[in-house]
């Protein structure tokens, strides 16, 4: 028997129920559409991927022997290389470059000119997506490929941090001294730039071109900014920067160049430089320079460093500590001496943790 709802008729009653009956229907069919659309692209993805798969395999097996024998020479006859796959080469090409110690091989560059490939990466920049882009900006630098070069000087100022960061790259490999002068500007005022790559690409130019270009960067840069150069000091020649270095530990005021003035400072000769240095009101600076003395201090450094056993921030203690052990490392009976007889409780517990650390106690 059909349930009816008071004062509602039979037929009244049997409309509602086939408009909800419709309703789920239809819901089921879409729900059990869209499952069946996403099922069906998870699918065609995998079908895609492992026929992408495929495809590099059989084009590595066509193209890697070649180039492995390109190392030596250059075969006499090569296959031709389809527009299609002029990124898939040059990804391949790229991999076997930077797997050469020194980074290069002019047998590489000669069966890459072979192939016009200096052409195919200006197409791939013009009309390829990112990854291509980045593709064609690692050749063009391996190839040293001016044609390249006002492209590149547009890109780098770009706020992509990986396509102005290839084109930095790119761009001290097809001309050092025209690179660093136009890229240390912008150094000074790219924060999102991080160091070690900055470091990585004028490693690559060598201290024998980016010193003197350097020291006149830091000493035309907004100070501000000029932090973000001084840390690279250290890659330069001392000779070239020792004068500018004096110079700047004394005068810089800002906490950034500070603290970049003595993680480049080496120079034992001007310890005075870093100890004005240990009773700066920020602690990021005294530790810095305590680290700095253990590097460059003498005897004469001790007793300061025992005064920083009392500091109220546990890192400088931590440091100082450190670089007691360093200095004193031919007496060390004498660190122990006051492990136990300092008058501070904080500096005795920290010289106990070093001395822990290092295996002394």
């Amino acid at each position: 028997m059909r349930f009816t709802p008071a004062g509602a008729s039979a037929s009244g009653w049997s409309i509602v129920s086939d408009v909800t009956l419709t309703v789920v229907l239809w819901s089921c069919g879409v729900i059990a559409a869209f499952v069946t659309l996403i099922v069906g692209q998870i699918v065609l993805a995998r079908v895609a991927a492992t026929l992408r798969l495929r495809r590099q395999r059989d084009f590595e097996r066509v193209w890697l022997p070649l180039l492995t024998q390109g190392l030596e020479h250059v075969p006499d006859t090569l296959p031709r290389l389809g527009r299609r796959d002029t990124a898939m080469f040059l990804s391949l090409w790229i991999r076997l470059n930077d797997a050469i110690k020194g980074g290069s091989s002019e047998s590489l560059h000669r069966f890459a000119m072979r192939l016009e490939l200096d052409r195919a990466a200006r197409r791939l920049f013009a009309h390829g997506r990112l990854g291509h882009k980045l593709l064609a900006i690692a050749t063009a630098g391996r190839l040293r490929d001016r044609a390249m070069w006002n492209d590149l000087t547009r890109v780098v100022s770009s706020r992509d941090l990986d396509l102005s960061l290839a084109a930095a790259r790119a761009m001290v490999r097809m001309d050092e001294r025209s690179a660093l002068t136009l890229l240390l500007p912008i150094i000074a005022t790219r924060d999102d730039w991080p160091p070690s790559t900055v470091a990585l690409i004028l490693e690559e130019a060598g201290a024998e071109l980016i010193s003197e270009p350097l020291v006149k960067a830091v000493r035309d840069a907004h100070p501000e900014d000029a932090h973000r150069l001084i840390r690279y000091l250290g890659l330069a020649h001392p000779d070239i920067t020792r004068t500018l270095l004096h110079r700047l530990i004394r005068e810089v005021t800002s906490v950034e160049s500070v603290m970049a003035c003595l993680r480049v400072f080496t120079d034992s000769a001007d310890v005075d430089g870093v100890r004005r240095h240990l009773h700066h009101p920020r602690w990021e600076v005294r530790v810095r320079a305590v680290k700095a003395l253990e590097q460059i201090g003498t005897v004469r450094d001790v007793e300061p460093l025992v005064v920083m056993l009392s500091d109220f921030e546990w890192w400088v203690r931590y440091r100082a500590a450190q670089a007691l052990c360093t200095l004193l490392s031919s007496d060390i009976d004498c660190v122990k001496r006051l492990q136990t007889q300092h008058s501070d409780p904080f500096a005795r517990d920290i010289l106990t943790h070093v001395l822990a650390e290092q295996g002394v106690l």
